[in-house]
């Protein structure tokens, strides 16, 4: 019997499919499509716009020489194999019209996404299986989570639906998955695992047929059991399909097609794209104190979208603690890194945490001058790298980032070699009080001011570099300005009060360094000096402007 699948099957345009297989069979003029708003589209669309999926580096295309036409087969083909797969299957795996839009929809028409879920497939589905068998379910679930997310595990529907088996938030709390600005364990691949092998064992007591509990995972019992009334008391899915929300009714069947593609992604020539880091070569650790998976990407040197990857339920990036251990999922070459190197993880964190408590107190007219401690210029600090450490190391000593270090130092990779000296902190000069007295006015010749003297000093790599000159420039008013000059002044007055600063290049400075210490931009440094590229040579005098 043909089945129609109401608003959901539509007209393709002559052409569609490519490529021609079978032998002396001609592909339909034309073949089914899917309406656009279709869930089940949004969740391949989703994992296709997905920043950390789909970034160079983490999940790189298939080679421009790679064959990716999509082949054509009859429909006794397609009935053959679906045949098989159902005699193997406690599922009813039919073959009709709704379950081959599906099947061009991804074998066709999303290929790209399949074979990226193909790839992502490979670290989930040992999982899937490993909770499925627990709970004695069939294997086959595993590609319900395809249908659901498209295995984008931070994947939200426009209805609130979240993670990898689209739990709604009351759903949710029912099966233990808790929900706080900073964790959702709706995003947790195994927390939401266990959570859908219980409520799939719930509906199969409620029904005790396969295809009625997929279609009340998506639509709740509630819309099941009054199909059923309308029915007239049919028991099967197609019976009750009519009756079903439009949703629903394609659900079965992209579940069928989903079966059917991923056992027979090779002869639809789907090629999977697989991730660099594998969930299955990971790990978990115990976390016991507040940590950004920032501070953790910057200790062990695990680039941090790999981290976003593995711990997805930390929905803002960072890792509460509320008494009670956090797990943290890490490859598995990095565990013991972590724990060696745990308190070190923590006190960093705690260092790159903004106080809540802190506030700069405002200056009262009549109040005393600045303490010397805030006047003094902070100094470029130096590192020599010694046997046995690594960029990670040396960043969590000085506490900076290895971003920060591979920026200053110019560096494309984290490598380091034994007596190689790297740039820790770059000096940087503050400006100078807004509501300081005329009289409290630096002279000429004056000292730079800064505000970072209360810094720890550190070991004997570190190095004072300041070898340059500071002249301020004097400012206009409303009364007739002085003529005397300061033989040490080069510069004139200028309407906007900037202080020039004149800067002596040395051996390994670089223009990004030398603009970070003075907190300006190095385009402008470039402006001011009639720069033309950013190559700077030992002995060259910079002009530098700052403050107001």
């Amino acid at each position: 019997m043909k089945i129609t699948f109401k608003k959901v099957l539509a007209t393709l345009a002559a052409g569609a499919i490519s490529t021609v297989v079978a032998a002396n069979v001609t592909p339909p003029d034309s073949t089914l499509r899917l309406i656009k708003d279709d869930p089940i589209v949004a969740a391949l669309d989703s994992l296709a716009s997905s920043k950390i999926l789909n970034s160079a580096d983490f999940c790189a295309p298939l080679g421009s020489n790679v064959d990716d036409t999509a082949p054509y087969f009859d429909e006794a083909t397609y009935r053959k194999r679906m045949a098989k797969l159902d005699a193997q299957s406690p599922f009813d795996l039919v073959y009709n019209d709704a379950v081959r839009a599906y099947i061009d929809l991804y074998a066709v028409r999303k290929r790209k996404v399949s074979q990226k879920m193909l790839g992502l497939a490979q670290g989930y589905f040992p999982l899937f299986e490993d909770k499925l068998a627990q709970f004695n379910l069939p294997l086959e679930l595993k590609y319900l989570a395809i249908v659901e997310s498209a295995l984008n595990p931070t994947i939200r529907s426009r209805v609130g639906a979240t993670g990898l088996w689209q739990f709604m938030y009351g759903t949710g709390k029912l099966f233990n998955l808790n929900t706080s600005s900073y964790v959702d364990d709706r995003c947790d691949p195994y927390k939401s695992t266990v959570a859908a092998c219980r409520y799939f064992t719930y509906l199969y007591n409620i029904y005790k047929d396969w295809s009625l509990v997929l279609a009340a995972y998506n639509s709740g019992p509630g819309n099941v059991n009054k199909a059923i009334r309308r029915s007239g008391g049919g028991r099967t899915y197609w019976e009750i399909r009519p009756y079903l929300p439009q949703e629903t009714q394609g659900y079965v069947p992209a579940f069928i097609a989903v079966n059917y593609v991923m056992n027979y992604a090779d002869e639809h020539n789907l090629k999977a794209i697989v991730p660099p880091i594998s969930r299955v070569d990971m790990d978990t650790v115990h976390v016991n104190h507040e940590v950004s998976l920032k501070n953790i990407s910057d200790i062990l040197d695990v680039p941090y979208e790999d981290l976003r990857y593995l711990n997805p339920s930390y929905i803002i990036g960072i890792i509460p603690y509320t008494g009670e251990p956090s797990t943290l999922v890490l490859p598995r070459q990095k565990i013991a890194a972590f724990i060696n190197n745990e308190r070190a993880i923590y006190d960093y964190a705690d260092r790159a945490k903004p106080s809540r408590n802190y506030s700069v107190p405002s200056p009262v007219n009549g109040g005393s001058k600045a303490a010397p401690s805030t006047m003094l210029t902070s100094i470029a600090k130096y590192h020599t790298v010694k046997s046995g450490e690594s960029l990670g190391t040396i960043a969590s000593r000085y506490h900076v980032t290895t971003t920060q270090l591979r920026k200053w130092n110019g560096m494309r990779s984290s490598t380091v070699r034994k007596g190689q000296k790297l740039v820790v902190k770059p000096a940087v000069k503050a400006p100078a009080a807004s509501t300081a007295k005329p009289e409290d006015a630096p002279k000429a010749d004056a000292t730079p001011t800064d505000n970072t003297s209360t810094e720890k000093k550190t070991d004997g790599n570190d190095v004072d570099n300041r070898e340059d000159k500071t002249e301020p420039v004097k400012t206009t008013s409303t009364t007739a300005p002085k003529t005397t000059t300061t033989p040490k002044t080069t510069t004139t007055a200028t309407t906007s009060a900037k202080k020039v600063t004149y800067y002596t290049v040395k051996r390994g400075d670089s223009l990004f360094a030398i603009a970070s210490k003075y907190k300006v931009n190095v385009n402008d440094v470039k402006k001011w000096n009639n720069l033309k590229s950013n190559n700077l040579q030992a002995g060259q005098k910079l002009k530098i402007q700052t403050g107001k």
